[in-house]
């Protein structure tokens, strides 16, 4: 089995990405470790059958966890804003922390690599547009998530939405699952995006 990098996924070598950031020096390390089974600490299904969650531990002191506790020192530091997580998608209002420059971020103790199929990102691919990975992957990385325990958090609830709004809108066409929402909902009350 191979897995790649999706140009989508790129973003998150950006220094502005709100999230966890990955230093562009350990991308091919990363690519190296991810295809290597014995570095591999599980691999599970998802939620949908073409998504699975590979993940390993946490090799990186550069890399950190994406999200933090909200609390009452972190709640002084939440911004909100439009955004948007490609040029082609509607920009949804979004918030995130903005820590100052002297605070210690947490170590992401894993790394959990949000994995599409092959042919999932094929399905989502728009007109004219032309899959970037090699022959020989077989899925592609949608997101990596810097977590504290050997698990994904759950998507954001824009995230669920956008995936039911369908494939033109920058989903996957999975219709929105309540329960699965509800789980979003309990967990981003509690926790933020840092970035």
């Amino acid at each position: 089995m191979k897995i790649e990098f999706t140009n989508f996924s790129l973003r998150q070598f950006s220094p502005t990405f709100a999230g966890t950031k990955l230093p562009l020096k350990h991308k091919r390390l990363i690519e190296f470790l991810i295809n290597t089974k014995d570095t591999w600490y599980e691999f599970n299904d998802s939620y949908q059958p073409f998504c699975k969650y590979l993940i390993i531990k946490n090799r990186f002191r550069d890399i950190k966890s994406g999200t933090i506790k909200l609390n009452w020192f972190t709640k002084l530091f939440v911004k909100s804003g439009y955004s948007s997580r490609t040029t082609e998608e509607l920009s949804v209002l979004s918030r995130w922390v903005k820590l100052p420059f002297w605070f210690k971020r947490p170590k992401a103790n894993y790394l959990v690599f949000v994995l599409y199929s092959r042919e999932q990102l094929l399905k989502e691919l728009k007109e004219g547009e032309t899959l970037e990975l090699s022959e020989k992957c077989n899925y592609g990385i949608v997101a990596v998530l810097g977590t504290v325990k050997p698990m994904a958090d759950p998507m954001p609830p824009i995230t669920i939405m956008r995936n039911a709004l369908g494939i033109e809108e920058g989903g996957n066409g999975v219709k929105l699952d309540k329960d699965l929402y509800k789980e979003s909902i309990e967990f981003w009350s509690e926790n933020i995006l840092i970035k």
